[in-house]
């Protein structure tokens, strides 16, 4: 019996899948470099939600706390690819939008800036503070054990098990394990720090499409409200940028938004994953 060999691969054939792969990187590059807040944006609200997830699966598998940083690695390096990966071809930017793409990447990094300087300088530490830095800590101590053995994650009750499956907190010790940065800062400096411009970005995001002609008056009072609001403990301001170190505030100030423009965005454009 003959065995006939593989017919080689047409060069044209080549030629058209590096066609097509060229036209997509630069779908890419061109997607990008107009809107790089968004795909800041997005990519970390991607590599958040995938953390998450691994973290719940690490948790339940009786998993250890170095197994969970490694995962964490591998989902910050597939971030860009799973963002990238829905990414249509970039249509032409009409010259109003481009006026107003120019007015955003002049005023969003003077927000941002605002935003960081806000969160690192101030700080509204209360009472919960305690059980959730000793969860960090906790897992420092005793990286190589089942994180459900680690002091703070037992699921003895349902009260436990809601604050052993915070990934929040695991998200920040896990920053101090992979750098060896002191937890301290990675707690109350690296991590808000970045909550704090990802908070600007979605929330910017979102006036944008709702209040697109008040944009800029909507979003500085939005700013004014963060900062000078200062009343009691619940009030939204304070789950702002004086409280970024917590899960919580992070849930309030980032996920919620987010959620809502995710979702507007894709009543108005199903198939449009950018802004």
């Amino acid at each position: 019996m003959s065995i006939q060999s593989p017919e080689p691969v047409d060069s044209a054939t080549a030629e058209g899948i590096l066609g097509k792969a060229g036209e997509r990187l630069r779908d890419v590059t061109t997607a990008i470099t107009r809107s790089p807040f968004s795909f800041l944006c997005d990519a970390f609200f991607v590599a958040f939600g995938s953390w998450t997830l691994a973290w719940h699966v690490v948790y339940f598998a009786g998993g250890s706390f170095s197994t969970a940083a490694g995962l964490g690695v591998l989902v910050v390096a597939l971030t860009p690819l799973w963002v990238l990966f829905g990414l249509r071809h970039a249509a032409e930017t009409p010259p109003a939008e481009r006026r107003e793409r120019r007015l955003q990447h002049y005023l969003l990094p003077v927000f941002i800036l605002i935003a960081v300087v806000v969160t690192l300088g101030s700080h509204r530490p209360d009472a919960d503070d305690e059980q959730y830095l000793a969860m960090a800590i906790s897992l420092l101590a005793h990286p190589g054990d089942a994180v459900r053995d680690a002091p703070g994650f037992d699921a003895s009750s349902w009260l436990s098990l809601r604050y052993a499956i915070t990934s929040y907190e695991p998200l920040k010790a896990a920053v101090s394990y992979l750098t060896g940065l002191p937890l301290l800062s990675s707690y109350y400096l690296i991590v808000p720090g970045l909550c704090a411009v990802i908070l600007v970005i979605v929330n910017w995001r979102l006036l944008r499409l709702l209040a697109r002609k008040e944009l800029i008056f909507g979003f500085v009072f939005f700013l004014v409200v963060m900062i000078a609001w200062g009343d009691v403990h619940r009030t939204h301001a304070n789950f702002g940028f004086v409280r970024l170190f917590q899960g919580k505030a992070c849930f309030l100030s980032l996920v919620v938004p987010a959620i809502l423009f995710y979702y507007f965005k894709w009543l108005q454009e199903p198939r449009n994953p950018y802004h």
